[in-house]
């Protein structure tokens, strides 16, 4: 039996989307005059975030630094009692005349008297276990302060040496500090100086411009 088939023709130039070769070329063209051309360096939407982002992290530093209170947790302590910045102020601690009087022992006494105190024998007298230390303060300051010349007895023994005097160089502290070192230091134990008594002393007597002898001081002084 012979079938008769209907053949019909095909149009080869036409795509199965309907759209010609040149129709899709037009489309491609044309999204790519749309698409947005690239711009040079950088968007300054994100450079904006980065300039307020970089102010916050300066300002959070800043309010660290002024109300961290040094990072001390006992800031932070409720139980905490504050304490006035007056009563601070009148809490300092007194001058330590004995560790000063002892820096000026070390630099200007030293060689002559010995770190022992017991000086030079027959030469510098002992500072240690001496009725001259130890005794009337008023004898020892104007000793520093003008030095001491001619025979003195000490422990038994008789010097004949100078001291040189002292005042021009050092100062009523340096002289109520060395003072109150060499009369608690060794085998001594007698009260500290005060550096009032010093500035007293020294303007009632002056800087003489010859050592004191012994005898002289004594007759101002005697002994009790």
């Amino acid at each position: 039996m012979k079938h008769s088939h209907d053949h019909t023709s095909l149009d080869l130039s036409t795509n199965k989307s309907g759209y010609s070769d040149d129709k899709l070329k037009d489309i491609h063209v044309q999204s790519l005059r749309e698409r947005e051309k690239p711009t040079k360096g950088f968007p300054l939407l994100p450079i904006f975030m980065l300039f307020l982002f970089s102010i916050l992290v300066f300002g959070c530093g800043i309010y660290i630094a002024l109300y961290s209170g040094g990072f001390d947790p006992l800031i932070y302590n409720e139980q905490l009692k504050p304490v006035k910045k007056l009563e601070l102020t009148n809490s300092t601690v007194p001058f330590d005349y004995i560790t000063h009087g002892k820096k000026i022992y070390n630099r200007d006494c030293v060689v002559c008297h010995q770190s022992t105190g017991l000086g030079v024998p027959g030469v510098f007298p002992p500072l240690s276990g001496s009725k001259w230390v130890t005794g009337n303060v008023h004898l020892s300051v104007n000793i520093i302060l003008s030095g001491l010349m001619g025979p003195i007895e000490v422990g038994g023994t008789v010097y004949n040496s100078v001291m040189p005097p002292l005042g021009s160089q050092l100062t009523d502290r340096d002289i109520a500090g060395v003072l109150s070192f060499i009369r608690q230091e060794w085998e001594n134990n007698a009260v500290e100086v005060s550096e009032d008594f010093i500035s007293k002393l020294r303007e009632e007597q002056g800087l003489r411009d010859t050592p004191w002898t012994i005898e002289e001081l004594l007759s101002l002084y005697p002994e009790e």
